[in-house]
């Protein structure tokens, strides 16, 4: 596809909206996560979780590496009483930052869906490559939140 700087431009002010919501999600499930793990981090302290090596695991991030679902089904079960304790409404058995963190990469693939019917590259593409989806959302953040451009 062969597009002009004014068919960027023009691109650039339709979007502006959409990466304006990007950089808002981005920053509710960053405050969500801060929020969640200020509250969770001590609970995850009073659990002993080790990997397949036996090395201790010291970030809930690394769970998914250990193979003691009854202590994990214990941790999950105290982290669903302290969501609930600081306010947390959704689902039961359910993260707020996890879903605030849904809700950012909903958002982005909107803005990669609009780059892509834009540049006749299928956003949904990015995906097999974590490294190109965050260039391309870099790339489409930058030109329509670009001052000068729009």
């Amino acid at each position: 596809m062969d597009h002009t700087p004014q068919d960027l431009k023009k691109w650039a002010k339709d979007n502006k909206r959409l990466a304006a919501a990007v950089v808002l999600a981005r920053v509710l499930a960053q405050t969500e996560r801060e929020r969640v793990l200020a509250y969770t981090l001590p609970l995850f302290a009073q659990f002993s979780f080790e990997d397949d090596n036996g090395n201790k695991i010291t970030d809930p991030e690394y769970l998914y590496l250990s193979d003691d679902d009854e202590q994990a089904a214990a941790y999950f079960a105290a982290c669903d009483v302290a969501h609930r304790e600081h306010g947390f409404t959704g689902p039961a058995g359910s993260c707020p930052a996890l879903m605030a963190e849904e809700e950012q990469r909903k958002a982005e693939n909107v803005l990669l869906d609009a780059l892509g019917t834009f540049s006749g590259i299928d956003g949904r593409n990015y995906s097999c490559k974590l490294e190109w989806r965050d260039r391309a959302l870099d790339l489409a953040l930058s030109v329509c939140l670009c001052d000068q451009l729009v």
